[in-house]
Formats: C-alpha cells, sequence, structure tokens
C-alpha cells in the first residue's frame, strides 16, 4: 500500500466536528494511511475513501436505512465491494461517524476522544477491506489488528 496515493473525500456535516483541539482529517488520515499499511493485499495507484463527520440524527438515518436498525451508532463503514488486485485507481467505500456517539462512548470509556475516533477509523476502514466481527474467531483477528494498529499510532489498547 504504501506506493498508493491516498484520496480521502472529506464531508463535515456537524459543527461539533469543528470545536475539537485537532484537526479531524489530519488524524483522520494518519489513522487510515497506518491502516492501510497493514493491508497487504492492496495493489492499486490510488486509494480513495469518503468520510463523513456527522451526527447521531444522519447516523440513525443511515442505519435503519441500510441495516434497518432505528437507533444512532458511532460508525458505519459501506464497503464499495470493489477487488483488492489489479486497479489503478481502487474506491474502498464510505465512512460515516456521528459525532454525539463517539463522545459519550469516549465519556463512559474513560477515553479521549481522539483516541476513540482514531480507533473507530481504523475498525471501518478494517471494514472497508474485508474484515468483520460477527463470529468470535473473526471478532478476535480483526481486534488483534486494531490492537497492533492501534499501538503503532501510540493507542492503548480500546478492549481492556
Amino acid at each position: 500500500m504504501s506506493k498508493a496515493r491516498l484520496k480521502i473525500n472529506w464531508t463535515i456535516e456537524d459543527k461539533n466536528w469543528k470545536t475539537l483541539k485537532f484537526d479531524p482529517k489530519k488524524i483522520g488520515v494518519a489513522s487510515i494511511k497506518k491502516t492501510l499499511e497493514y493491508i497487504e493485499t492492496i495493489d492499486s495507484s490510488v486509494v480513495e475513501i469518503s468520510t463523513l463527520l456527522s451526527n447521531d440524527n444522519k447516523l440513525q438515518e443511515l442505519n435503519y436505512n441500510f441495516r434497518g436498525k432505528n437507533k444512532p451508532t458511532n460508525v458505519l463503514s459501506f464497503p464499495s465491494g470493489s477487488p483488492l488486485q489489479g486497479e489503478k485507481h481502487l474506491y474502498l467505500g464510505d465512512i460515516a461517524i456521528s459525532f454525539q456517539t463517539l463522545y459519550n462512548e469516549s465519556q463512559e470509556q474513560q477515553k479521549t476522544f481522539k483516541d476513540h475516533y482514531t480507533h473507530m477509523l481504523v475498525h471501518s476502514i478494517l471494514h472497508l477491506v474485508g474484515y468483520d466481527h460477527e463470529r468470535k474467531k473473526e471478532a478476535a483477528l480483526m481486534e488483534n489488528l486494531e490492537k497492533t494498529i492501534l499501538k503503532s499510532l501510540n493507542i492503548k489498547n480500546p478492549y481492556e
């Protein structure tokens, strides 16, 4: 992946994202790049992702429309379904993140918002490339990879 150029389309839909003491785009780029370094199956010159930084209302709407769940959630990932081999331009998919849910979870879990946001980006990128956590074995594989990537970003294990 290190040879590929990363293109991230950012949409900031909720003003709360602009009140943070860090730049969510800058942290996002670093988190996504680091995650993709661990995904060896990507062989493209350009890797593209769209990221929506929004709120509970929007995430509830998306969650209902695409998953039939009428409640907000922290992050949703929508893989493009493109193969990972041999394309010059690979569109991985879309990510949507709710400020309110992330904020509430970070408070409940006694984590910084920045660390929790980074974790959710890593988690969602892994979903875009095919990782899942529906079964115990898959969940363990995905969580171990998340912990490794987060450690490389100086973020402690979010599952402790």
